[in-house]
């Protein structure tokens, strides 16, 4: 990360506020699609969403001025080939752009360090809150999964009984199935 000219400011993405949950490269596009002025809108949380809030603005605010220098960086090479005061000026511009894209960079650097400090004080919070309350909902969720899963499994079997009951073989124990290749060679599925 030394090298200012090989940092890429998409790698500092947004954060979701009021989780705390591991960073995911796909999360920040769909963050970005949806994210709302933060100005116009009550106070959503408390002081830690506040915060995650605007760490996310500086993030935006930050990685639109790196594009920017960047921009003034790639401009100003053109002009360190002209005369001398020209080159001069071209490489104060260039000097000067390099050096606001390295504090950008340790800037961004901070804030992804603030923002991991929140996501782990909250998983933190999270875990010392965990009362009976929490540990029933936990289990009414588990016990709902389960039994999504179990009412899908029946659906799918059921159907493929129907599918083996209309071409001559029916569920196990019926009379309706077929004799197998080891019940054939063992005399089974005959009077």
């Amino acid at each position: 990360m030394d090298d200012v000219v090989e940092f890429d400011p998409a790698l500092a993405g947004l954060w979701p506020i009021g989780r705390a949950v591991a960073y995911d490269g796909r999360l920040g596009d769909q963050v970005r699609a949806v994210l709302l002025e933060t100005k116009s809108g009550a106070a959503s949380g408390g002081p830690v969403e506040e915060m995650q809030g605007l760490l996310n603005e500086m993030t935006r605010e930050l990685r639109a001025q790196f594009a920017l220098f960047r921009t003034i960086r790639e401009r100003a090479g053109p002009g360190l080939d002209g005369d001398d005061a020209e080159a001069k000026v071209a490489k104060a511009d260039a000097k000067a752009a390099v050096d606001s894209m390295a504090l950008i960079a340790r800037t961004l650097e901070k804030i992804d360090d603030m923002q991991r400090r929140l996501a782990d004080a909250l998983a933190r919070q999270a875990e010392e809150v965990f009362d009976d309350a929490a540990y029933r909902a936990l289990f009414d969720d588990i016990d709902r999964k389960i039994s999504e899963r179990a009412a899908e499994r029946a659906k799918m079997l059921l159907e493929e009984w129907a599918a083996g009951a209309a071409g001559g073989q029916g569920p196990p124990g019926t009379g309706g199935e077929r004799a197998g290749p080891a019940d054939a060679a063992a005399g089974g599925g005959q009077d």
